[in-house]
């Protein structure tokens, strides 16, 4: 719903407030096969940063910059 409602330019409280009937029949559909929940996605997304990880480190393994260095600088 949330994707939804941001392709319309509204909140997604606003689109709850305004479309109760929509939100309802999206809400009562079942889920498509090809969709996830949000842990799955969070699963997902922390094995892909794990391999992005070894691949980093494995192909910069004789440089002197670490992975470390390519994480965004801190506001410290």
């Amino acid at each position: 719903m949330l994707a939804l409602a941001t392709s319309l330019g509204l909140a997604n409280t606003t689109f709850r407030r305004n479309f109760p009937d929509v939100c309802a029949q999206l809400t009562a559909s079942p889920p498509t096969p090809g969709s996830t929940n949000g842990a799955d996605a969070y699963t997902g997304l922390k094995a892909d940063n794990a391999r992005l990880l070894r691949d980093c480190c494995a192909t910069n393994a004789n440089s002197p910059r670490s992975w470390r260095s390519l994480s965004p600088p801190s506001n410290a």
